[in-house]
């Protein structure tokens, strides 16, 4: 009984980070605490349970990206047609309000599965400027001035 217990736990944890926007497998494993072996029994017995479904897309190092069950249509009809496209529109909403880390943006752009090569892609295409907060601060990443000007 023990071992049923421990498992629904860690099944509650895995759906709670899959409903937090985490999606690639790897950072699942780490946010629900659990082995590599564990976690694919666990994702198993998810999908059986229909809390979570794999989606058909690899995340950036190949492997399967989960999401919700039952949101797996939603997503698909309501979201552009190529990865390069997506990151596009995460861009500009994520930097609508101002420039953010581009650690921080780049740290969310993998949760939400995007590639390295696809943000970067991104990036030119919506023309996000670097920029260094003071001499020695971090870097950020803006949105070119046209773009804010505009949409002011």
């Amino acid at each position: 009984m023990a071992q049923l217990e421990e498992d629904q736990f860690y099944i509650a944890r895995l759906v709670e980070g899959v409903t937090q926007g985490i999606t690639s497998r790897r950072r699942l494993a780490l946010f629900t605490g659990v082995s590599d072996a564990k976690f694919t029994r666990l994702a198993s017995r998810a999908i059986i349970a229909r809390k979570i479904v794999m989606l058909n897309e690899p995340d950036r190092h190949g492997g399967v990206v989960f999401g919700l069950y039952g949101q797996q249509e939603q997503t698909t009809e309501l979201s552009p047609a190529t990865q390069t496209e997506k990151a596009e529109a995460f861009l500009r909403e994520v930097l609508a309000d101002g420039p953010l880390p581009s650690v921080v943006v780049e740290e969310m752009a993998m949760t939400r599965g995007f590639r390295r090569g696809v943000l970067k892609s991104a990036r030119a295409l919506v023309g996000v400027q670097a920029v260094r907060d003071g001499e020695v601060g971090r870097w950020k990443m803006r949105l070119p001035e046209s773009a804010s000007v505009a949409s002011v």
